[in-house]
């Protein structure tokens, strides 16, 4: 008998008798293509995660409990695949219809009826704890409605907040009445709502007319590559002159010269980025707060790496069409999330990054001077697809009329929020 808890005791002590790591999707597996939905995983001790989808973004991690955003842009996809420590399984998922609207509740719903902000949509209403309710990220952008009970809104930072309305997540409580709280609440019979009239994109769905600003978007070899060649050939040409002039010996000793040449060239190119990059601003003033959209375009003249560090309110890629040739994987590091991908020469890709910012006097939105109806430029189409409603119009700052390729401030003057 002895032996025995002698035995139990040294495996328990050795780490053998461990309990299984667990997958679970706190939406209930629904996602909206086009966003992000969450995926957790919870383990005794830490694994490295890594979850495959097929057009979309994939995510890796490790960590004890990790809940990784995940974003499929096709309707028809089931399943997605986790592998925890290279044992793999496939998690079944399913799509939300275009007249479903996910609402996430931590209100018991023998409460009442969950409050839709859209009656004419079916609602699908999953339960999540209200010590979630803190932890809510990117992730979970998929739902368009989280309701919560008056006393769980203390566990609404104001990061989670920021988050769910950048991507047009709306917040609501059972009670008429919000006080204390920086954000404006709007009240509908027994309810307090609050969400942004927000302007732009939502999702990462395929739009290739995002990509009409940069049509000439042709990129180059980095400055230092061109250099490195042209020096490079006016040095063979020497070598070469002069070789033939002294001999075979010498042809010899230029062919191993400009072989060394050749792979030194060659490496020093590999190590110089090959990601070149346009960007523009689109400012978007409003009565409760400013919204700053940052979009990056990048191409790469070779197979490049790349990422993008998610520092704002929300960050997501709009793709082209070319999900489906194009990996991209978002990794959770230092609390944040870093989206690493790789294109193929010519290939573009474009990023979005949200702020919303306290309401600034008109000349501090774009520095210290004045803003004036600019003259047409490439991103005017962009900004008229995403951003205009009737009657608003384009402004730029004094300093920045024209059509500069890169560093862009546009205003939309209406006021939106």
């Amino acid at each position: 008998m002895n032996r025995l808890l002698l035995l139990i005791a040294l495996l328990l002590s050795a780490g053998i008798v461990q309990a299984e790591p667990t997958i679970s999707l706190p939406l209930d597996g629904y996602f909206r293509p086009g966003k992000f939905f969450p995926v957790r995983v919870s383990a005794d001790q830490a694994v490295d995660v890594r979850i495959d989808v097929a057009g979309g973004i994939g995510a890796r991690g490790r960590g004890v409990s990790l809940t990784l955003p995940i974003m499929l842009l096709s309707p028809s996809e089931r399943t997605i695949r986790v592998s925890i420590d290279g044992k793999s399984s496939d998690v079944p998922v399913r799509a939300l219809e275009g007249n479903q609207q996910l609402v996430l509740t931590t209100i018991p719903t023998t409460v009442g009826p969950p409050f839709m902000l859209d009656a004419s949509r079916q609602p699908v209403v999953v339960a999540i704890g209200s010590d979630e309710l803190g932890t809510i990220n990117e992730a979970y952008e998929s739902a368009d409605v989280v309701l919560a009970g008056i006393a769980d809104l203390p566990k609404f930072t104001d990061a989670v907040l920021r988050k769910l309305l950048a991507s047009g997540v709306s917040v609501a409580t059972n009670s008429p009445e919000v006080s204390a709280s920086a954000w404006k609440w709007r009240h509908v019979g027994g309810w307090s709502v609050i969400d942004l009239p927000v302007r732009g994109p939502v999702t990462s769905m395929n739009d290739p007319a995002a990509y009409d600003a940069v049509a000439d978007f042709v990129v180059s070899r980095p400055l230092a590559v061109r250099r490195m060649v042209f020096l490079g050939a006016v040095m063979f040409s020497i070598v070469a002159l002069a070789s033939t002039l002294l001999g075979r010996r010498a042809i010899y000793a230029t062919c191993v010269v400009c072989f060394v040449g050749l792979i030194a060239g060659l490496t020093f190119a590999a190590r110089q980025p090959s990601i070149d990059e346009r960007t523009a601003v689109v400012f978007v003033p409003g009565t409760l707060m400013d919204q700053r959209d940052e979009w990056s375009f990048r191409t790469s003249s070779v197979l490049g790496p790349g990422e993008w560090k998610s520092t704002g309110d929300m960050d997501r890629p709009i793709f082209a069409g070319q999900a489906d040739d194009l990996a991209m994987l978002a990794e959770i590091a230092d609390g944040g999330t870093v989206f690493h991908y790789t294109l193929r020469p010519g290939q573009k890709l474009a990023f979005v990054r949200r702020q919303f910012i306290p309401p600034m006097r008109e000349n501090d939105a774009a520095g210290e001077f004045g803003w004036m109806k600019g003259e047409p430029t490439s991103y005017d189409g962009l900004i008229r697809k995403y951003y205009l409603k009737p009657g608003d119009g384009i402004e730029v700052p004094a300093s920045k009329s024209g059509n500069p390729p890169s560093d862009f401030l546009v205003r939309v003057p209406l006021k939106s929020n």
